[in-house]
């Protein structure tokens, strides 16, 4: 038996929930809170929002959820800053991730499962239509000057560096510029 084929398991039992409703569930021990939710997400057509009390149990609860599903269905929406070490200092990596989730969520036929917890949803997210002022779209065979992309990734915050090694950084190497986006 694989992981995968956990869920059917949990699904086979008719434990059904009314659509549109919250649920709140305790008692649950290990990875069963995970399965029954991965049981429950396959049949709906619906994105599903689960928040956990803290980072910790909210990124155990992404990883189980990634091992008994596979390929990327759930996504992980952590807060923004590096509260253990420096609460004003932004960690890229987490950047990244509510990058990559809130473009999810944003396609009309998501079906996406996102994990989260209280302090990542109380940050202040970008609208649709700021997100789109400052976006720069390129396609192959674009003409674009240096100077003009290196003075655009400059006001949106990115940083000039030798080497790129993570989010929301870019390097000019010759004609090459890289560029690690949010």
């Amino acid at each position: 038996m694989k992981p995968s084929d956990l869920p059917g398991l949990y699904s086979s039992r008719q434990i059904y929930f009314t659509s549109g409703k919250a649920v709140h569930l305790t008692g649950l021990t290990g990875s069963s809170a995970s399965l029954l939710a991965a049981a429950q997400w396959q049949n709906s057509s619906s994105p599903f929002l689960f928040i956990l009390p803290d980072p910790e149990s909210a990124a155990y609860f992404h990883n189980d959820l990634e091992n008994v599903l596979g390929e990327k269905k759930a996504y992980f929406f952590p807060s923004s800053f590096m509260r253990r070490h420096n609460v004003f200092e932004k960690d890229n990596s987490n950047v990244l991730l509510r990058a990559e989730t809130l473009s999810e969520l944003s396609r009309q036929d998501s079906r996406a499962i996102v994990v989260t917890y209280p302090d990542a949803i109380c940050e202040h997210v970008v609208s649709h239509k700021q997100l789109e002022l400052n976006t720069i779209s390129l396609s192959r065979g674009d003409k674009l000057s240096i100077e003009f992309l290196t003075e655009f990734l400059h006001e949106h915050g990115f940083e000039h560096s030798d080497f790129v090694y993570e989010a929301g950084q870019f390097s000019v190497r010759g004609g090459i510029v890289d560029v690690w986006s949010f």
